[in-house]
């Protein structure tokens, strides 16, 4: 009879371990995924309070991460040398270790607080990663039923602290490759920044006045592509943005570009669009070659123009732009065979990399230029058609 009661107990808690790994493993942000540990640490093991000590590589020190317990918030982010405590020794010989009474143990080295919280007993289990490395200790202090820690309890509580090892390796890569790309698109930024800078610094005193409106183009060229890497830089996903809110930014940089930002004016009719890098810098490019289009030949006069942006999501996830604009009709420039300008043909290259159909009204105003395709989460180069 006993024996099927440790049997019943036994698979308990073996289903309860697996259902906490699971939550553990279900987030990568490295707080989260530490909070989770503990959580686990403490059901699995019935304790008062659990903590996760993180070895720090350049200083050979543990680091005591959000504790729990009464004295939680002000034990948090204690160090001490490496073989020092019980955690300590632990963390050293790689070994699991039950001190059912710390009083008695030589390696126990007093309480942070005794006047909050003191301990009676202590499980702990060094944190091994996929390398066998030992990244940290897991610890259970003070056992609710007052009669102390088992051998038995060992198994499971170190398949948590190896399960924990992992998931805390995940969340620090995850950390390092978020902190790296946001580099990247910080560094691409402000790249594009300086040969921004040194163009339009040519087109101020470029006499030809042909010459100086070809620079500025590319300027605000530029200046879309580095749009998107800045909200990049500064947003929580890399993978995706919110399009609406970037297409904004690349509008108010291409009219400040022309100095147009006085006799334009423009309104913005978006919904929220979510397009990763591939679609958003083609995209932006040519939001930024038809509006250049517009303040070289559709207002012109002393009349102030205006254009309206809309963007939104249709059935089965294809995305329409539409450029409303009053002034006058681009058709001509749009369809000059002899046209010896980039834009056009540099949209339709980008039409062709986002799959995209374009057309345009210019029979009755207002006249709208219109684009259309398929939202894609497909990887590559964001220029691979260039």
């Amino acid at each position: 009879m006993n024996n099927h009661l440790n049997d019943s107990y036994h698979k308990e808690k073996l289903d309860l371990l697996l259902e906490l790994i699971g939550q553990i493993n279900s987030d990568l942000e490295l707080n989260k995924v530490l909070l989770s540990i503990i959580h686990a640490a403490k059901i699995i093991t019935d304790s008062e309070a659990c903590s996760v000590f993180l070895i720090d590589d350049v200083t050979d020190e543990l680091i005591l991460s959000i504790p729990t317990g009464p004295a939680g918030d002000s034990v948090s982010g204690k160090r001490f040398p490496m073989g020092e405590g019980i955690a300590g020794w632990v963390a050293e010989n790689a070994e699991s270790q039950i001190v059912n009474d710390v009083s008695l143990d030589d390696r126990f080295r007093g309480d942070f607080n005794p006047e909050i919280f003191q301990t009676r007993n202590i499980l702990c289990a060094p944190l091994l990663n996929q390398s066998k490395k030992v990244i940290g200790v897991l610890q259970a202090i003070n056992k609710k039923d007052g009669l102390g820690y088992n051998e038995g309890e060992i198994p499971l509580f170190s398949a948590l602290a190896n399960q924990a090892a992992n998931a805390i390796t995940n969340a620090r890569l995850h950390e390092e490759r978020t902190a790296l790309l946001s580099e990247i698109h910080h560094r691409v930024k402000n790249n594009m920044a300086v040969v921004s800078s040194l163009i339009q610094m040519q087109a101020m005193v470029e006499q030809d006045k042909g010459v100086q409106s070809k620079l500025l183009v590319n300027v605000a060229r530029i200046s879309s592509m580095a749009t998107v890497h800045e909200y990049l830089y500064r947003s929580d996903s890399f993978s995706r943005l919110n399009f609406a809110d970037n297409i904004k930014k690349v509008v108010a940089g291409t009219l400040s570009s022309f100095s147009s930002s006085e006799r334009v004016d423009t309104s913005f009719d978006c919904d929220v669009v979510e397009l990763n890098i591939n679609q958003s810098i083609p995209c932006s490019l040519i939001v930024n070659e038809v509006v250049v289009y517009l303040l070289k030949y559709g207002f012109i006069g002393p009349d102030t123009g205006h254009f309206n942006l809309r963007l939104w999501s249709g059935p089965d996830d294809i995305i329409h732009l539409n450029i409303e604009h009053s002034g006058s009709s681009i058709r001509k420039q749009i369809e000059s065979a002899n046209n010896p300008e980039a834009g056009f043909h540099l949209i339709e290259v980008l039409s062709k990399q986002l799959h995209a159909d374009y057309s345009y009204n210019g029979e009755v105003a207002p006249y709208t230029f219109s684009l259309s395709f398929a939202k894609s989460d497909r990887k590559g180069a964001g220029n691979s058609s260039f």
